[in-house]
């Protein structure tokens, strides 16, 4: 079954995509492997930067799909969109909450067009991007289980981020760096490890805790401790196995 070793590896991989095609092919054979066979990223850039690529060319969805939804302009009734836009962790379709009847009218048109259930994942850069990848079944098949779909959050998260990479000027993809003792705090964060518990393992004060967070927050523009532990990944300065402190048998996307 796909682990973080499996997540990992395609991190590894995806960082050596320069284009939106390679990155895309990538994307869609993991997403496969963990049980979606149909995949869409869905970028959307702010006014000041280059044109993106039309992210409706970014997905497998089935014939006839991208068609009818652009000629019915769903883009204002699309709930996969609006909640996409409203939280900041992965969300499967069926929990979407209180979807207007047009919504719902396109969520079934999307069923009769052949998408099935979805897992969507969000991505934010403050001031810059933000967008989507939508992890799909065939219909009548029901979502993959709680674990590939974590696997699915992080390769969609850090398909975002390359995406972003790629798309974004190089001017406003400034490197960033922690300092020691914020990697320290993030490290344990992402162990799961409360503030006055890692205060007490550094000897600092919760608020020191607090306060040296919300730096590590600034410093990669983020808002919330998941997304920042997600772009210390992404960055390379730590793993998806050295943070959570496990040791599984590695797996490779060709299995």
């Amino acid at each position: 079954m796909p682990d973080l070793a499996f997540a990992q590896n395609f991190i590894d991989l995806s960082r050596s995509a320069a284009s939106v095609d390679a990155l895309f092919a990538m994307l869609a054979d993991a997403a496969r492997y963990i049980g979606f066979p149909n995949v869409s990223i869905v970028p959307v850039f702010a006014a000041a930067t280059d044109e993106p690529p039309c992210f409706l060319q970014c997905n497998n969805y089935p014939e006839g799909w991208e068609e009818f939804f652009l000629s019915q302009e769903l883009f204002q009734s699309c709930p996969v969109l609006r909640t996409s836009q409203d939280t900041t962790v992965g969300f499967r379709w069926d929990e979407i909450v209180d979807p207007t009847d047009e919504e719902r009218a396109t969520i079934e048109a999307s069923r009769r067009l052949g998408l099935g259930e979805g897992f969507t994942v969000p991505s934010c850069l403050l001031g810059l991007a933000h967008g989507s990848v939508n992890f799909v079944t065939k219909p009548g098949v029901s979502i993959p289980c709680h674990r590939r779909r974590l696997v699915a959050e992080i390769i969609g998260s850090h398909s975002l981020e390359q995406l972003y990479r790629i798309c974004l000027p190089r001017s406003d993809r400034k490197p960033v760096k922690l300092t020691a003792r914020q990697m320290e705090i993030v490290l344990l964060a992402m162990q799961g490890k409360s503030d006055s518990v890692i205060a007490q393992l550094l000897g600092i004060t919760p608020g020191s805790v607090n306060e040296t967070m919300g730096r590590a927050l600034k410093a990669y523009k983020v808002a919330h401790r998941i997304q920042l532990a997600l772009r210390a990944v992404w960055s390379g300065e730590v793993t998806l196995i050295q943070a959570i402190g496990v040791n599984p048998v590695p797996t490779r996307l060709g299995r």
